[in-house]
């Protein structure tokens, strides 16, 4: 199994399973060792169950509090691994001290546990006992051996093989089905089948949300304290907020990045974007970032086809800094019925002024189109997180060009395209 295909499989070991369970078993009472990406499927899966969730890395627990800190449904506790003179709760074993010290007896409380923390054998042993006989736990890595004999307590199990997850229960296990024949996630989509897939969206008028990332998005969201090319200000909001919107784990919320973004790139030192992507965005399917930018320059035919059909028979809203905001030709193309502008520079100062108005605007229109930089994909994540559900369009680069804003250099290396394209439209 290649490198890419290994990564796909360990992705996929617990999301799709968890996420299932999630959504059939309606689990009120959590319990989680090992806070992150598993805790944003569990609320995503089910929004209303409480979770009590253990890590015991500081740095890790200083992330957790930065992604989960204001649920009120999820609390954050922090213990290590051992205590000195055998204290009784320390990581592995705290729920059953909580538990104890609650009820004056060990009372099975908890519909769902994950395990995927530290000292998982002993972790499977404080589940059973705090696990509700129609309860589910759920191990991940669970190809280590030293952890099948705390499996082996249960009465029944399911296990999925290179997926690398067991699922255990005391009592026959009615929420499973096969995901034999589902498709590997975290593949990287082609240009052509992201331009089908944002199509075909478009068209069935159902909301969405697609958010472009690439290099500059994730190494904020890894280092607040980056400055590409001095364009802005170090921010620890909005690497936060760019967490956040890189997180979501949902089929109507697309993530598009630039292949060389994610996979390698002069930034991706260290496979520090790769770390990055496999803690934000497990699990999830890749569409390219680049696609329109592709349509735009190698395709015109295609590209005038795609924008009539979606935008020139909808209500569309554009979002974007001012210079882009008045000018004719972007409105012509795109066939924008109203805009909000933001400040050219550093738009996410703005974000906090600008999205009452925005918010106040979803419902007036069948499209919202974003060209905002980053800001783009933290005011995606903000509407998405509010609940308010539109498409949600970050159209990018191509805008600068429809511009004539010549700030990247494939758009200095096609300025004829332009022509082109004032041809079709006027």
């Amino acid at each position: 199994m290649e490198k890419q295909q290994l990564r796909a499989w360990r992705w996929r070991s617990f999301e799709r399973v968890l996420s299932h369970i999630c959504r059939e078993s309606k689990p009120m009472n959590v319990l989680e060792w090992g806070p992150g990406h598993s805790t944003q499927v569990i609320r995503d899966g089910s929004p209303k169950a409480k979770i009590l969730t253990l890590e015991h890395n500081p740095a890790f627990m200083a992330k957790a509090k930065v992604r989960f800190g204001d649920d009120k449904n999820i609390e954050l506790v922090q213990r290590a691994i051992s205590t000195k003179g055998g204290g009784s709760n320390g990581y592995s074993n705290y729920p059953l001290w909580l538990n104890v010290k609650k009820h004056g007896a060990v009372v099975p409380e908890y519909d769902l546990i994950f395990v995927d923390g530290r000292a998982r054998f002993d972790c499977l042993m404080a589940a059973f006992q705090l696990i509700k006989d129609d309860g589910v736990v759920i191990l991940h890595d669970a190809h280590r051996k030293n952890y099948l004999p705390a499996v082996d307590v249960f009465p029944h199990t399911e296990k999925y093989g290179e997926a690398r997850t067991i699922v255990m229960s005391k009592s026959p296990l009615k929420v499973l089905k096969s995901f034999d024949n589902e498709p590997l996630p975290n593949k990287f989509l082609s240009e052509a089948s992201t331009m089908d897939e944002l199509s075909a969206r478009f068209r069935s008028g159902k909301p969405f949300t697609y958010l472009r990332f690439g290099d500059a998005d994730l190494l904020f969201i890894n280092d607040p304290k980056f400055n590409k090319n001095r364009r802005h200000d170090p921010n620890p909001a909005m690497s936060a907020d760019l967490a956040n919107s890189f997180s979501v784990v949902h089929p109507d919320y697309l993530i598009g990045c630039a292949a060389k973004g994610v996979f390698g790139t002069n930034y991706a030192k260290e496979n520090r974007l790769e770390a990055i992507t496999d803690e934000y965005h497990e699990g999830r399917s890749f569409y390219s970032a680049v696609a329109f930018q592709v349509l735009y320059t190698k395709d015109p035919e295609g590209f005038f086809k795609f924008v009539k059909e979606v935008f020139h028979t909808r209500r569309v809203l554009l979002v974007a800094g001012e210079s882009v905001c008045k000018s004719p030709f972007v409105r012509k193309v795109l066939s924008v019925n109203a805009a909000i502008e933001f400040s050219d520079r550093n738009a996410f100062r703005m974000l906090d002024e600008k999205m009452p108005q925005v918010e106040k605007n979803v419902g007036k229109f069948d499209i919202i189109v974003s060209a905002l930089g980053q800001a783009t994909r933290c005011m995606g994540w903000r509407l998405w997180d509010a609940g308010h559900r539109t498409q949600y369009f970050d159209i990018g680069s191509v805008i600068d060009a429809l511009a004539e804003r010549p700030l990247r250099s494939w758009i200095k290396r096609c300025p004829e395209m332009l022509g082109k394209y004032k041809k079709m439209f006027v």
